[in-house]
């Protein structure tokens, strides 16, 4: 791909692979601000809405070889399996199409950022907060946009925005990546608070923490500082550490209350795991995260869990 890429919505459209809610949401958005849209979805609810819209559904290699923009809607942990099963598509794209990916999470087998994976082209990322309920209401949002390359981000950034959506184009794909999978784990972190009913203060002090520690995982992984306060990183960690529609943080809240957890699939589960391990290659601690994966695992009560981080030795 080179710097001089062009993109037109009276000529152009958009490829989405995955019809799942936010994959929607997002194509109500861009479908608003007069893109074309073309899905790849597999049978289903998410299939059937869109043919409901309006917008085109076919295959994989239709989507694609249509696509002058395409958008991976898949969870976080599929993109490694999408990448395997379609790789001679992949390859054959090259690096002439631009490739976003819209999840936020960190791969659980191999212990890599979503961009780091082998895609044969670079990777980039819309990240931000973002409620799929908003995007479809029209509500204004605004998100980063990151690309390898700041002119084909902001390329990108300038014909994606519009009324409904501002982007903010950034070559920090890792940082974004990055931030953007911790405040799952953090907005998790929140929700057990919330749910054992420990205080809106203790739920604040546990975001500030929590900041701390993708700040320095961020440092680690090379992400740029000013990451950690754009719309990827405290933008989304403020909309889902305290918000019911958040399904990490439905998840926590549920597990705090000792009620029946709704969603085991939340993204916060698989990325603590991962997030763990990429920290121990860093040599770094993430005493929240530790804590949510060994609440979830059962090994510590809330109680016990919340004395461990308060008991923890204070700064130097």
């Amino acid at each position: 791909m080179t710097p001089a890429l062009t993109l037109d919505p009276a000529t152009d459209s958009i490829g989405i692979i995955g019809a799942g809610a936010y994959g929607l949401a997002m194509a109500d958005a861009l479908g608003a601000q007069g893109w074309s849209l073309r899905f790849a979805a597999r049978p289903g609810p998410g299939h059937d809405a869109a043919v409901a819209k309006g917008w085109q559904v076919g295959s994989v290699q239709q989507v694609v070889s249509a696509a002058h923009v395409l958008l991976l809607a898949l969870p976080a942990q599929a993109h490694a399996g999408f990448l395997y099963d379609q790789a001679p598509l992949l390859a054959a794209l090259g690096s002439d199409i631009p490739v976003l990916s819209l999840a936020k999470g960190i791969d659980r087998q191999q212990g890599l950022l979503l961009p780091q994976l082998a895609w044969p082209f670079p990777l980039g990322l819309i990240s931000g907060p973002s409620f799929a309920a908003d995007l479809s209401a029209g509500k204004p949002t605004a998100l980063n946009l990151a690309h390898p390359q700041l002119a084909v981000a902001r390329t990108l950034a300038s014909a994606l925005s519009g009324s409904r959506l501002r982007f903010y184009a950034s070559d920090d794909v890792a940082g974004v990546a990055l931030v953007g999978a911790m405040k799952n784990v953090i907005a998790l972190a929140c929700g057990v608070l919330d749910g054992a009913n420990l205080g809106e203060s203790a739920r604040s002090a546990l975001m500030a923490r929590g900041m701390a520690e993708i700040a320095r995982l961020l440092a680690a992984v090379g992400g740029k500082p000013d990451t950690l306060i754009s719309p990827a990183g405290v933008g989304d960690l403020a909309l889902t550490c305290g918000s019911s529609k958040s399904r990490n943080y439905q998840f926590g809240f549920a597990l705090g209350a000792g009620a029946q957890t709704p969603d085991s699939l939340v993204e916060g589960l698989a990325t603590a795991g991962a997030a763990l391990a990429l920290a121990r290659r860093h040599a770094i601690e993430l005493p929240i995260t530790q804590a949510v994966e060994t609440l979830v695992a059962g090994q510590r009560s809330v109680e016990e869990t919340v004395s461990d981080l308060m008991g923890r030795p204070l700064p130097s």
